[in-house]
């Protein structure tokens, strides 16, 4: 077996005990002891893949993230992928809590935004490829960051309050944005390129 997936399969291991260990304890009462104990490996091998169990958390959920999203087509699939983390989220409700009550929604924010990130990244990247542009740079940042960052308040408000989960008009106004609003701003923006 070659050593990334021999890393992979144990970084996975120790994530896929984190993620159990959620839906039990909370985030603050897990300790690395806990993990390597539960894994039956030591201390050594936890630190030579992950500085501490922050870091284990945002792998798990990278990992995790892009288990969900692999086989869809970013501009296509965009209510397939929607759909898959809503019920990601509600089919790990108690490991969300547990994160939110004890080290805070700032922490879980921080967890899930590179992951929504990327995923914003790929999806510009998507538009790009299809209408054979490139934006310029500052907006390409800013336009990832907005779609990123509204992206993880809706996460969140996903986890804070289930009497108020709508996934048809949450899926509404994706398919709006992703078919309408985006293809038009492509278009000024292209616009605008061919005025300078």
């Amino acid at each position: 077996m070659k050593y990334a997936e021999t890393s992979y399969l144990m970084k996975k291991r120790l994530a896929n005990t984190l993620h159990e260990s959620l839906k039990q304890k909370s985030f603050s009462k897990i300790t690395v002891s806990d993990i390597v104990a539960d894994c039956g490996v030591n201390r050594k091998t936890f630190y030579y893949h992950f500085a501490d169990i922050h870091a284990l958390l945002r792998w798990m959920f990278t990992d995790e993230f892009e288990a969900l999203i692999k086989s869809y087509d970013m501009l296509s699939d965009y209510a397939a992928i929607a759909n898959g983390i809503m019920d990601y989220v509600e089919q790990n409700e108690a490991l969300f809590h547990n994160i939110v009550h004890t080290v805070g929604e700032d922490s879980l924010n921080h967890a899930l935004y590179d992951n929504v990130y990327a995923l914003q990244n790929r999806v510009i990247s998507s538009y790009e490829s299809r209408y054979q542009i490139a934006f310029e740079e500052p907006f390409r940042a800013f336009l990832v960051k907005f779609l990123s960052d509204a992206g993880v308040g809706i996460l969140m408000e996903w986890v804070r309050n289930r009497r108020y989960r709508n996934r048809e008009m949450i899926i509404e106004y994706l398919r709006d944005l992703f078919r309408s609003a985006i293809p038009n701003l492509i278009e000024r923006r292209v616009h605008l390129a061919d005025q300078k």
